[in-house]
């Protein structure tokens, strides 16, 4: 009586999957040891041939049956089947959908002292631009911008680690909020009236009333006193 025997698989072949990750150095106390960074990562995937013979009294054994056998460990994944090319195209496509990245529409928002580049003075610039945070598989979180410097040929975007905290400094404030409807006109009416504002502080400095706001700037009640030196933002 003959009965089929399966012969250990026998590594042919190996593929690599790229994907974006992000490598966070540890501290020598084993926490995190910052400067992340967005790397490349592969994932490997061992394919085997898998052959099956049917035991015999004598040699040689017939080969019953062959297949391969494609594996990755993380994700784990383990697809076998006879057409080698639909496997890889299976496991391909598992991965595009497990280590696919997925990216939500925020809008980064900057209020900055103006560049002035004769004189003196002062002011606000109040800017937002379109950017993506993105949750990987593993739960990382990234930033993905445009990337107004790129030549052809090159990514239109940069993807770097998401900040976590936005924060003010030097005069320089930060912030992300989703882009949603309601904040792309809530930002746009908030301009709007800025500028109303600018055109008031501009009637305080008019020429028929600048020396007397100069005189007496305690009466320009929307205007604070300026801040002392342990809060300049300079």
């Amino acid at each position: 009586m003959e009965t089929a025997v399966a012969t250990k698989g026998i590594l042919v072949d190996t593929w690599h999957y790229a994907h974006k990750a992000v490598d966070r150095p540890s501290a020598p106390d084993g926490g995190d040891g910052g400067g992340a960074s967005v790397t490349e990562r592969k994932v490997e995937i061992r394919v085997r041939i898998l052959k099956k013979t049917r035991e015999a009294a004598k040699a040689p054994h017939v080969t019953a049956s062959v297949s391969f056998e494609a594996e990755c460990r993380e994700p784990a994944i383990r697809i076998s089947g006879t057409d080698i090319e639909a496997i890889r195209k299976a496991v391909f496509s598992i991965l595009d959908e497990a280590l696919a990245i997925r990216w939500a529409p925020y809008l980064l928002v900057r209020v900055e002292r103006p560049h002035i580049f004769e004189g003196q003075g002062s002011g606000a610039e109040v800017t937002w631009t379109d950017v993506w945070r993105g949750t990987a598989w593993d739960g990382t979180e990234l930033l993905r911008e445009f990337n107004r410097y790129s030549r052809p040929g090159e990514d239109i975007y940069t993807v770097s680690p998401w900040p976590g905290v936005f924060t003010a400094e030097n005069g320089r404030v930060l912030a992300c909020i989703p882009a949603t409807d309601r904040n792309r006109a809530a930002m746009l009416e908030f301009v709007a009236r800025l500028d109303q504002l600018r055109k008031l502080l501009a009637g305080f400095l008019s020429p028929e009333r600048i020396q007397q706001t100069l005189a007496n700037l305690s009466g320009v009640a929307f205007l604070p006193p300026p801040a002392g030196p342990e809060d300049d933002d300079t």
